[in-house]
């Protein structure tokens, strides 16, 4: 048996502030595959060093590792740090 689809926590370093949004990191979430939940404990502790989101990727496409995110005329690539994978 091949595991193509799995869940793992993506971490986003250095996010700026006005990408703090449920509805912003549900967005980056479904850029990646498909959304699991988002760790909600680091906005509600004001812990700003990085967003946490849990996503089912697809495997067979390979992961990602950074994507361009837009606010008004501003443009930031953000780097996408997977835990523990061994790949």
């Amino acid at each position: 048996m091949v595991v193509s689809r799995l869940s793992l926590w993506v971490r986003l370093h250095n996010l700026p502030l006005h990408f703090w949004h449920h509805k912003v990191l549900e967005g980056i979430n479904n850029l990646l595959g498909r959304y699991i939940k988002l760790d909600t404990k680091r906005v509600e502790e004001r812990i700003f060093t990085f967003a946490k989101i849990c996503v089912e990727v697809d495997l067979s496409k390979g992961l990602l590792d950074h994507i361009l995110l837009t606010h008004k005329n501003q443009y930031w690539t953000q780097s996408l740090d997977f835990e523990n994978t061994a790949f």
